[in-house]
């Protein structure tokens, strides 16, 4: 059963500005934050945004909710608290393997709960999209890449992960965290994923080397800023595709004159978003491109 939770009433078909729903997950409801502008329709993007290590969705809400109101998208935060999702492994890495390392049934990822939200919120809005937008900035950049390289890209209409701290690599060279090695992940979704519109964004002044940034041999070998992790997994991307003679959608974009501050990304951030999805899969896999934004 579908129960309320967070700030505003409940999110119904009528219902403009702030709601809250919640969906189940084994393990416990996972609560929405809702925002819905006036200017609304059942054809209006829907935008998914994915908390940090904070866990501050009312945040991201507030943050995110100005940005709605221009582009008439319906907005929705899920919140992965820690009560229930204590630990990286949980969120942002997708609760794909319990803490022994033992695989998880696909129904209790926490990238199942997010298709989830999609189809409770999309049927109550009466909206007419099949697809969301999925964005997240540091450990919800996180999430978000891994949602693109374990379910592909079926639902995502774009994906943007923005200033990540380290990646998950999509080849096998690595075990699981850092790479698919041992990850239930098959060589048809990764050719999905590696065709997914996914956006990996950074800031050029997102330098810190040191601080809440991971560092060790894995991440090390990633490089050793922001900058220099989010440029190898688009590279990394890019040699798997080759390797697999697959399409290749994804693109980077860095930012200049942003640092590790999700405020300073968001200007950015809208407008990548609200781009339009590219067709189906064209060609082969080619270059990434670099480029800051408009």
């Amino acid at each position: 059963m579908l129960v309320p939770r967070g700030p505003g009433r409940f999110f119904g078909a009528r219902a403009q500005g702030e709601g809250a729903f919640a969906v189940p997950s084994p393990r416990g409801e996972v609560p929405v934050h809702v925002y819905r502008p006036a200017a609304w329709t059942p054809d209006s993007p829907v935008w998914i945004v994915m908390h940090g290590r904070k866990r501050d969705a009312d945040r991201d809400l507030a943050d995110w909710k100005p940005a709605a109101e221009r582009r008439g998208a319906l907005l929705l935060v899920p919140s992965f608290g820690t009560a229930t999702w204590p630990a990286s492994l949980e969120y942002p890495a997708g609760n794909v393997v319990d803490g022994h390392g033992r695989p998880v049934e696909r129904s209790g990822w926490a990238f199942s709960i997010v298709d989830r939200i999609f189809e409770v919120a999309v049927r109550r809005a009466g909206s007419r999209r099949e697809r969301f937008v999925l964005y997240g900035h540091g450990a919800g950049a996180q999430f978000v890449q891994r949602y693109v390289l374990f379910m592909g890209s079926r639902r995502v209409e774009r994906a943007v992960a923005a200033g990540a701290g380290w990646y998950l690599l999509p080849d096998g060279d690595l075990d699981f965290p850092y790479g698919l090695r041992g990850a239930k992940v098959s060589e048809a979704t990764l050719r999905s994923a590696l065709a997914a519109p996914l956006v990996v964004m950074v800031g050029l002044e997102d330098l810190e080397t040191s601080g809440i940034l991971r560092n060790n041999t894995q991440t090390l070998a990633q490089g050793a800023t922001r900058v220099d992790r989010a440029r190898h997994f688009v590279e990394r991307g890019r040699r798997s595709a080759v390797r697999l003679g697959a399409p290749f959608h994804w693109r980077l974009v860095e930012v200049r004159g942003v640092g590790h501050r999700p405020g300073a990304m968001l200007p950015a951030a809208e407008r990548v978003v609200m781009e339009p999805r590219a067709g189906g899969a064209r060609g082969t896999a080619g270059r990434p491109t670099t480029r800051p934004p408009p």
